[in-house]
């Protein structure tokens, strides 16, 4: 398939490989200026929560860095997430809108958008859905700032995870 046309499929939320709506995962990114630090958090169907922390060393906004954030995260967790429908949930309107768009005025999240949506097409995944979540309840700002998960971060963990489960009965 041509890259121009993956990414046009990966935009339009049509799996590329049949991906069963069961097989729905949640992937929650988050970066910190002030650590260097990125984390990528998945929430799988059977409830496990799967945490990745790591410095990132190049970047020239807090754009790029939450986008290294969703890479890094999708290359950790590449065996888990392959073949999956990713539910993604961040906290940069940024990096959401070019993911959904497929083009921002930035060279560099051009190229990070790029990444992203090549990994996600080697990986026979796909974008299923895009949201929005305010900085203080997003479950991977904890160890992106090198903290343990507050209540509001476990709890926003867990409605993810029962909301999962109870889409295909998972008891």
């Amino acid at each position: 398939m041509e890259f121009n046309a993956a990414v046009q499929t990966i935009l339009k939320n049509t799996p590329m490989h049949e991906a069963n709506p069961e097989h729905d995962i949640v992937v929650v990114t988050d970066a910190a200026t002030e650590t260097n630090l990125g984390a990528g958090v998945v929430v799988t169907r059977n409830g496990h929560i799967l945490v990745h922390t790591f410095r990132i060393t190049k970047y020239n906004s807090i754009n790029d860095m939450e986008a290294q954030a969703l890479y890094q995260t999708l290359r950790h967790f590449e065996e888990k997430l392959s073949h999956h429908r990713i539910n993604y949930f961040g906290d940069n309107t940024s990096v959401l809108f070019t993911l959904k768009s497929g083009v921002s005025k930035s060279f560099d999240l051009n190229l990070w958008t790029g990444r992203i949506l090549s990994r996600l097409h080697i990986m026979g995944s796909t974008l299923a859905s895009l949201y929005y979540v305010p900085s203080n309840f997003i479950p991977a700002d904890a160890p992106s700032r090198n903290m343990p998960f507050t209540e509001e971060h476990l709890s926003v963990l867990t409605s993810l995870s029962n909301c999962l489960q109870q889409s295909v009965g998972v008891e």
